[in-house]
């Protein structure tokens, strides 16, 4: 997955990601949690490598789920727009 990929399945802005690997302070708190859920990892595992890995299995159900929610979102916001342009 790319970078750009990861952070536009956490909502984030493009570049956060960048900065999250690099971690930078204020971008590395501000989204762990998001790019944690994306990946299927915890955020011990995420921040300190502690722990197990996800699994391939679970890293591609986060993915997929965090993709299902990013278009059951976008929709949602299309058709708000719809209907305030009615």
């Amino acid at each position: 997955m790319s970078r750009r990929e990861l952070d536009r399945l956490a909502r984030r802005d493009e570049g956060c990601a960048t900065a999250f690997i690099r971690r930078d302070s204020d971008v590395y708190t501000q989204h762990a949690s998001r790019y944690a859920k994306v990946v299927g990892a915890s955020l011990d595992y995420l921040i300190d490598g502690v722990g197990e890995p996800p699994t391939d299995e679970e890293l591609e159900g986060a993915v997929k789920a965090a993709r299902e929610a990013l278009q059951e979102q976008q929709e949602r916001e299309r058709r708000k727009k719809k209907r305030a342009a009615a």
